[in-house]
């Protein structure tokens, strides 16, 4: 469990943390940046995967799937920032009622758990094509990968790592 866990989280920092860890006050002049950063997180996670798998056929499927998650990743924030701009101006109108609030924090709810369904199914079907050895191997590149970008200190759980 620990493992699916590991990998659950590298993903998600891996491919997510740029993409929905931005303050929502980010310039358009800094999404080249933002684009820039996804894209090298994703390649950096490519070159995990051509280290941890021997199998060509494997890594190429396995990349492939990776991309689809990168896109689905991609598209969800497109999708989020639209929901928060129909807040935005939902704010801005003195006729506004709670309902018209909720229906879109609803809508935005419901997107998020259909992107995460997508992503776990996509997650499965990597884990699908790897034997055990190579789900580890491939897990332990993930969290040396991870431990770049992590905030140093302890968890509440008083782990290192923070999990």
């Amino acid at each position: 469990m620990k493992i699916v866990s590991q990998f659950t989280l590298v993903m998600v920092i891996a491919l997510v943390t740029v993409a929905c860890a931005t303050p929502h006050r980010m310039r358009a002049h800094h999404a080249d940046d933002m684009r820039f950063s996804a894209e090298k997180r994703v390649k950096q996670v490519m070159e995990v995967v051509e280290q941890a798998i021997q199998d060509p056929e494997k890594v190429k499927r396995i990349k492939a799937r990776l991309l689809d998650i990168a896109e689905e990743v991609r598209h969800s924030y497109k999708t989020t920032r639209a929901y928060h701009r129909g807040l935005y101006e939902l704010n801005t109108n003195y006729e506004a009622t709670p309902e018209d609030f909720t229906r879109i924090l609803d809508e935005l709810n419901a997107n998020r758990m259909r992107t995460g369904a997508r992503i776990l199914r996509m997650r499965f079907d990597i884990k699908e094509m790897l034997t055990a050895q190579e789900w580890a191997v491939l897990n332990e590149g993930f969290k040396a990968l991870r431990s770049r970008y992590q905030h140093r200190g302890r968890g509440a759980d008083g782990k290192a790592d923070g999990y």
